[in-house]
């Protein structure tokens, strides 16, 4: 029936289909111009389990609204691909707490969504804040795959043909300004260049003495070069340019106080993998920029991408997609940000959302 406010507008309760407790209703409101419809969610909080709150809580909407509450969603999930006649065509994955488990492993449920996905012709991008030398084992040996996203987006590579397709990086003395800048901050100071990690021997065995004890040690020891001297003397002896500089702080505060040092140095961005940590990246790159950019090149439509991920610089990814699903173990920033939250990467949360929106098999996640 009409909505208040225009024609046409469509109320969606929770009696028919979104929910189970009838205690909210969406108003289709208009469209934007690229024909995205916009939503507008009235709700009153749902006491006890499920209906209404969990939904809004599903597709990234803060539950627990006030009586009068309204929010606006931008709503870009399966239904809205469903309707445009379009299929999950291309899978962008984080690895670190989404493809990869605690242990640094693929599940074997997720293993075998993968496969299932692939028969049926779709792609799988690695899309990861890792350089190129530490995509793993696990993910290099998966069947049909070709493309990888590294470095938050710096670099796309084409991993058959052995090209890189796309290079948004630092020139070394834009990274020698940062480093004078915060000279002064304890922190372990690694340089990503041609896919490897480079640092100084003491940052080297700070590093070890950090991960000591768990599954991200082995990886460091398998994809870091240490350097004669200090990564300023190596930016500075060399001229390619350079994918990120990675800073790993001791503290959230430290973190913090690293960033403000550089918020207004031009020319450059920010990456939040973790919550002492990080990345500086060029500013006209990130994960979903990069994502865009290969969509474009292989000619695949948002609206027929599945995106996950955990962490902060995970959010332009699920934001660039047709459907953003938010890992269980994300931060709560990403889980507000994305259309959806599957399991933990611990509890097959891949899989379970390949199940539901790549083969139309899940009921829910």
């Amino acid at each position: 029936m009409p909505g208040p406010d225009g024609p046409g507008g469509l109320f969606i309760d929770g009696e028919n289909g979104i929910g189970t407790c009838g205690h909210g209703v969406g108003l289709l409101c208009g469209f934007e111009k690229n024909g995205t419809p916009i939503i507008l969610v009235f709700s009153r909080a749902c006491k006890g389990g499920g209906g209404w709150p969990d939904i809004l809580e599903r597709r990234g909407l803060p539950s627990g609204h006030s009586r009068r509450a309204v929010v606006q969603y931008r709503y870009q999930t399966r239904q809205e691909a469903v309707a445009m006649g379009k299929k999950i065509r291309l899978l962008a994955l984080d690895l670190d707490g989404t493809l990869l488990n605690g242990a640094k492993q693929i599940t074997p449920r997720t293993q075998a969504a993968l496969e299932r996905a692939r028969q049926q012709g779709v792609l799988m991008v690695p899309v990861t804040g890792r350089p190129a030398q530490g995509l793993p084992p696990a993910v290099l040996s998966l069947p049909g795959l070709r493309y990888a996203v590294t470095s938050n987006g710096a670099t796309i590579r084409d991993l058959v043909e052995q090209r890189v397709l796309l290079e948004k990086h630092l020139a070394p003395a834009l990274c020698l300004q940062v480093l004078a800048r915060c000279a002064h901050i304890p922190m372990i100071r690694q340089v990503f260049r041609a896919g490897v990690g480079y640092l100084s021997r003491p940052d080297y065995e700070t590093l070890r003495a950090r991960y000591a004890g768990t599954a991200m040690l082995q990886y460091h020891l398998d994809t870091r070069q240490v350097l004669p001297g200090t990564v300023e003397e190596f930016l500075a002896a060399d001229a390619r340019p350079v994918e990120e500089l990675f800073f790993l702080t001791d503290s959230p505060q430290t973190k913090q106080a690293l960033r403000q040092c550089l918020a207004d140095l031009p020319g450059i961005g920010f990456a939040d993998p973790f919550p002492n940590d990080l990345e500086v990246i060029a500013g006209e790159i990130d994960k979903g920029e990069a994502l865009r950019y290969l969509l474009d090149r292989l000619d695949i439509a948002p609206e027929e991408v599945l995106a996950m991920g955990d962490g902060g610089s995970d959010l332009p990814l699920l934001q660039a997609a047709g459907i953003g699903v938010a890992m269980g173990n994300a931060t709560e920033a990403v889980k507000a940000g994305a259309d959806f939250v599957t399991a933990s990467c611990e509890a097959d949360g891949v899989a379970l959302a390949i199940e539901k929106f790549v083969l139309s098999e899940g009921e829910t996640l």
